[in-house]
């Protein structure tokens, strides 16, 4: 077979085993911010751009208030669940896949903030300012396992924050 075939072959291959996404931040000298990602999905997960108003009340998976947005935002999502997104404060946060890596919490926690993986991003845009702030809070913060329909399982998360 010819060469590019069977490049593409293994790529393929490949494509079926390894599941994760990567991202890189980069700031220039005249303090400009850029993040990129991959989002390395084994399935197409048609994501829009959708814009969230502040007051915007989120249903939760593990939490029967739910949870409201103080800050407004804009991110690349699809029925209140985001790949990543930025808020008018000036954080961003981008959510990576990484298959078979990911261990959440089973249970609830008493005065924590209870989240599911998928609204940890709506969460933090709607309701941090910053990366410093979030280190304040995210002792605070308990991503429980939750069964996720569009995976069919657990969604394996990890995030990755920066702001200005």
């Amino acid at each position: 077979p010819h060469p590019h075939k069977m490049f593409y072959n293994r790529a393929n291959q490949l494509k079926e085993q390894i599941r994760m996404c990567t991202s890189i931040y980069y700031e220039t000298k005249d303090h400009t911010h850029f993040l990129a990602r991959t989002l390395d999905f084994a399935q197409e997960m048609n994501l829009t751009p959708v814009s969230v108003d502040r007051g915007h009340h989120f249903s939760s998976q593990v939490a029967p208030a739910g949870f409201d947005s103080k800050y407004s935002f804009l991110g690349a999502g699809k029925n209140d669940t985001f790949a990543d997104g930025f808020n008018e404060q000036g954080l961003a946060i981008a959510s990576l896949y990484f298959n078979e890596n990911a261990v959440y919490a089973k249970e609830t926690k008493a005065d924590a903030v209870n989240l599911a993986a998928t609204e940890v991003i709506p969460w933090v845009l709607g309701n941090i300012a910053s990366v410093t702030e979030f280190k304040q809070v995210a002792d605070q913060i308990n991503v429980c396992q939750v069964e996720n329909s569009f995976v069919q399982g657990v969604m394996p998360l990890h995030w990755i924050l920066y702001d200005r």
